[in-house]
């Protein structure tokens, strides 16, 4: 939800911030980041890049 009724301090807004960020590079790290690595070193295997 997206609130546009009052203003919130720094603290506030990094306690409120902070989960969702983890939960984005928990996200990103599970779902990405292995396949891409794997596709990084076949590849680079494949060209003789290594």
């Amino acid at each position: 939800m997206i609130r546009m009724d009052y203003d919130i301090s720094d603290e506030d807004f990094e306690e409120v911030n902070q989960p969702f960020i983890e939960d984005i590079h928990q996200y990103v790290r599970n779902n990405f980041i292995f396949e891409y690595l794997a596709y990084y070193i076949a590849t680079g295997y494949r060209n003789d890049a290594l």
